[in-house]
Formats: structure tokens, C-alpha cells, sequence
């Protein structure tokens, strides 16, 4: 299912997503541009992020397992406490500004 358009929540001045997918699709968020977003805790367990933009977003406690990063840009992203079990790391730009 490709994700066109997200759902934006402004709280606290922190921009959240909201967005369903059907029960057993991936969600397709290829060659989007979701730069300094808060994805904290969310699960994208086999979500395709295949050269998407996501420098500086927030991805804290997020579920990544079996994702496709293959090619995403996550300069310094949040990264800390995150599941990337299985996840495909190819091509994946990362700086020293990322958190593990």
C-alpha cells in the first residue's frame, strides 16, 4: 500500500503521523520526503522506506523489524531503543549526528 499522504498531528509542537494500513499490506513510504518527523514507538514491521528522506526524524522505540531501508537517507535520526531485526540496511545513509 503506497503512502501518499500522512495524516499530520500537531501536539506539544512536535509533529506526529497517523496512518492505517490494511491488515497485511507494508506500508510503501518509497522516495518520500518525511524529513524531522516523529515516528516515536510506532510499529512499521515491514514497512518499505526504499530511498526515502528522513534526516532528523524520530524513531525512538519504534518497531523496524523486516523494514527496507535500502538507500534512506536517516542523518541524524533518532534511533535509540528501536527493533531493526531483519530490517534491510543497504545503501542506508547515516551520519555522526544519528542515534543508536
Amino acid at each position: 500500500m503506497k503512502i501518499k499522504e500522512l495524516k499530520k498531528i500537531e501536539k506539544e509542537n512536535k509533529l506526529y503521523i497517523d496512518t492505517v494500513c490494511e491488515k497485511g499490506k507494508k506500508a510503501d513510504f518509497s522516495n518520500g520526503n518525511f524529513e524531522e518527523v516523529n515516528f516515536e514507538g510506532i510499529n512499521f514491521g515491514g514497512a518499505i522506506f526504499r530511498n526515502t528522506n528522513l534526516r532528523g526524524s524520530n524513531f525512538k522505540g519504534a518497531n523496524l523489524s523486516w523494514a527496507n531501508f535500502n538507500g534512506a537517507n536517516l542523518n541524524g535520526a533518532n534511533l535509540e531503543g528501536v527493533n531493526l531485526r531483519g530490517a534491510n540496511l543497504k545503501l542506508m545513509r547515516v551520519d555522526k549526528y544519528t542515534k543508536f
